[in-house]
C-alpha cells in the first residue's frame, strides 16, 4: 500500500502506533473513528487544559496543533485519498531519499517526515538570534553609544565585529566570544520545530537517532555491516 507523504507520519501522531503498522491500519479506518479519536485526544491536549493536568499551556499547544495537522491530513485523505495524494506530493518530497550526509531540516525533509513549509518555518525562527551589538553589550565589553558609533563608522559590506576590532573598540579576542556567545544563543532547528509545534520531543528524537545513522553510513558505506 502505497501511500502519499505525510499520511503515515499523520497516523503515527494522531494514533501512537508504529510506522510498519500504518498501513493495514489506515485500510480499515473511518470516517467516523477518526473523528472520534481525534475529539479524545484533543480533549487531552488543549492549552486551555494546561492548568487542571498540571502542565506547560506551551508543550499542550505544541500537542494540540500536531494533532489538528495530523487530523486534517488524514480527514482529506479518507475523503478523497487521490486528491489529498497530489496536495500532498505538492509539499513532500516524494522522491528516492538523497545518499550523501543532511543536516537535519534536509533530512526532515527528503525522507518525507516533514513538508518544506514547516522545514523553513523552523529555519527562519532558528535564525533569529541576538546582534552582535545587543550581545557586546550585555557581555560588558562595550555599550549602546558605542555600538552606534560602530555601526556609523564600519565600512560597506564590514562585520560589525570586524569593524569593531579595526576602531580599537574591541580586542579580536572579545569579537570571538561574542560570535561564541551569539552561537550559544542559538537556538536549535530541532527546539524550533518543537516551539512552533511541528514535531513532538521524541518524535525530534528518533529523527535525530535517524539522521545520524544516515550520515554515518553515507561516510562510511561499510559502516552497516560492521559488527
Amino acid at each position: 500500500m502505497n501511500l502519499p507523504p505525510g499520511v503515515a507520519r499523520a497516523c503515527v501522531v494522531l494514533f501512537c502506533i508504529e510506522p510498519a503498522q500504518v498501513p493495514e491500519f489506515l485500510s480499515r479506518l473511518q470516517p467516523h473513528q477518526l473523528k472520534s479519536i481525534f475529539k479524545e485526544r484533543v480533549m487531552f491536549a488543549h492549552p486551555d487544559r494546561a492548568a487542571p493536568l498540571g502542565v506547560d499551556s506551551r508543550v499542550l499547544k505544541h500537542r494540540f496543533n500536531l494533532l489538528r495537522q495530523a487530523h486534517e491530513t488524514l480527514s482529506r485523505y479518507l475523503s478523497d485519498p487521490e486528491e489529498s495524494a497530489r496536495r500532498l506530493e505538492r509539499d513532500y518530497w516524494n522522491d528516492d531519499v538523497p545518499a550523501n550526509s543532511m543536516r537535519l531540516g534536509e533530512y526532515l525533509y527528503f525522507t518525507g517526515w516533514l513538508p518544506w513549509s514547516s522545514v523553513a518555518a523552523g529555519l527562519s525562527e532558528h535564525k533569529r538570534r541576538p546582534s552582535f551589538g545587543a550581545t557586546a553589550v550585555s557581555l560588558g565589553f562595550c555599550g549602546k553609544v558605542g555600538v552606534e558609533q560602530i555601526e556609523l563608522r564600519r565600512l560597506s559590506q564590514e562585520r560589525l565585529g570586524d569593524a569593531a576590532v579595526r576602531l580599537k573598540m574591541l580586542t579580536s579576542k572579545q569579537r570571538d566570544q561574542v560570535v561564541a556567545e551569539q552561537q550559544r544563543r542559538t537556538v536549535r532547528l530541532g527546539e524550533c520545530l518543537t516551539r512552533l509545534g511541528l514535531m513532538l520531543p521524541g518524535e525530534l528524537a528518533s529523527m535525530l537517532s535517524a539522521q545520524n545513522a544516515h550520515n554515518t553510513h553515507c561516510r562510511d558505506p561499510f559502516a552497516r555491516w560492521a559488527a
